[in-house]
């Protein structure tokens, strides 16, 4: 939880930082080197890293607390399991002690009509007993029967009077687990409130840092355009080595290549950027891309498992922007954040240059085998 909070706390003042950029690509870009472009990016892309650092530390809390609002659960639905089952011990000791009530009752009716007759019987002479009965042994019976009567509801009386007591102290038990167990239930589940709050509250923290990464790359996509238009070209030999199409001719012909632009052998108008880039890979050993399209196309033309989002000494770099796009080959990739490129067309002139850009130029980086 700490650690969310103190994410929370630098959240503000990450946010503020990419206005300050944002303004200053408003205003006159001309006025500005290509020295400070490239400063931009690089600032740019230390809070895109930054940003999505907090983003991903974010997500991994909010996946642990999704793991621990499920746990949480768990334990409600156990609780709510056992308080059922108690809840369900007491009814059915309610019901036991009903019939044992019941059952009292009756021997409390029994024993005070045996007390009545037993008194009725008290109440006359022996004499009275004796004529009355048929012998002397009728009289004897009838004095132990209702003595043993007594006796016997007395000690059922005592019976029923102990069970009704042992089923109240167990449901007292019951009621006191109950009340238990409610109160455990009641802890989890505020627990469980409680996390569900911070989950709402991290997804949203890792929501915003996603949505401000997304408006650092368009900035920082801004400025590297920015940064293409002022950088200082450098001129190579002309051919780069032996470019075989330049000296054919060169247009920027809407649609198919004008008189005497090819196409060349991997399908390309002559002194185009992707002409030149199918030439590189060709020269380097790998497999020429052939009839791939417009630039732009080139990262729906080649199979996904071929494209990476960092570049590499011999990939061909795509910027999927403007109508037609743009590609390049990455001659070498330095350790700061920058790499060299070689490409045609690149002010659209049909000549070839060199550029040193950042490694974010390019939208994909395409690795032929």
């Amino acid at each position: 939880m700490n650690k969310t909070l103190r994410l929370r706390q630098k959240l503000s003042s990450f946010f503020i930082i990419p206005i300050l950029f944002f303004g200053f690509l408003n205003s006159n870009t001309n006025a500005i080197s290509s020295t400070e472009l490239s400063a931009q990016v690089k600032a740019l892309q230390a809070q895109i890293n930054d940003g999505n650092a907090k983003a991903k530390e974010l997500s991994a809390q909010a996946d642990n607390l999704k793991k621990a609002v499920a746990a949480l659960d768990i334990q409600i639905e156990q609780a709510n399991n056992q308080i059922a089952q108690t809840t369900l011990k007491i009814a059915e000791l309610q019901a036991n002690l009903d019939a044992t009530q019941a059952e009292l009752d009756k021997q409390k009716d029994l024993l005070k009509d045996s007390m009545v007759a037993l008194y009725k019987k008290g109440g006359a002479s022996s004499v009275e007993l004796l004529i009355g009965s048929d012998s002397f042994s009728q009289f004897i019976d009838s004095q132990e029967y209702l003595t043993r009567l007594k006796s016997a509801i007395q000690k059922s009386t005592e019976k029923v009077i102990l069970l009704k007591q042992q089923i109240q102290s167990q449901q007292d038990e019951q009621e006191e687990l109950l009340k238990i167990q409610q109160a455990q239930k009641d802890a989890v589940a505020a627990s469980r409130s409680e996390r569900v709050g911070l989950l709402e509250q991290t997804q949203g923290d890792e929501a915003r840092y996603r949505s401000m990464v997304s408006s650092l790359k368009s900035q920082q996509a801004e400025v590297n355009k920015a940064l293409f238009a002022q950088i200082q070209l450098e001129r190579g030999n002309g051919n780069n080595g032996g470019y075989p199409y330049n000296d054919y001719a060169f247009s920027m012909i809407p649609y198919g290549c004008g008189p005497g632009e090819g196409p060349d052998r991997w399908g390309y108008c002559t002194r185009q950027c992707v002409s030149y880039a199918a030439w590189a890979v060709e020269r380097s050993g790998h497999q020429a891309p052939m009839y791939y399209g417009n630039a732009k196309n080139w990262v729906y033309a080649a199979p996904a498992s071929w494209q990476f989002n960092s570049p590499r000494a011999g990939d061909v770099g795509v910027a999927t922007g403007g109508g037609f796009g743009h590609v390049a080959y990455v001659e070498t990739v330095y350790g700061d954040g920058t790499m060299r490129i070689s490409q045609y067309n690149a002010q659209v002139s049909g000549e070839y240059s060199e550029a040193t850009v950042s490694v974010y130029f390019f939208n994909k980086y395409i690795r032929f085998p």
